[in-house]
């Protein structure tokens, strides 16, 4: 939007400043609000999320600490990696290239090892 406003200014040959480009937003906004495009994908994180919360009253104590090693190594991966993972993304490709970087990183262990 703020390339719009821009592109206003410009295409009417007008010298703005960003004060001007923020009222411009403001009245093209008036009465309307932002829409953010919905995602629906499912990721990694949030299904492994899900089926920590479904299993918390249930599970052992060991079988939610697995769970939530998984989760905080896949947290890691991601923000490392600068991507969220979504769940048809997930292959023999995305599991060895987790599996090498928990390796990486000093984890091989039994959580490493299941992952391949």
């Amino acid at each position: 939007m703020v390339k719009a406003c821009e592109d206003y200014f410009e295409a009417n040959q007008m010298v703005y400043t960003s004060t001007d480009v923020v009222n411009q937003l403001k009245t093209m906004l008036k009465g309307g609000v932002l829409a953010a495009k919905e995602d629906k994908r499912f990721y990694v994180v949030d299904y492994i999320k899900s089926q920590i919360a479904i299993t918390e009253a249930t599970a052992n104590r060991n079988t939610l600490k697995a769970q939530k090693t998984m989760l905080n190594h896949m947290e890691t991966f991601e923000r490392v990696m600068k991507q969220r993972t979504a769940i048809e993304n997930v292959g023999r490709h995305f599991m060895q290239s987790f599996y090498n970087w928990l390796i990486g990183k000093g984890h091989l262990n039994g959580t490493a090892q299941t992952q391949s």
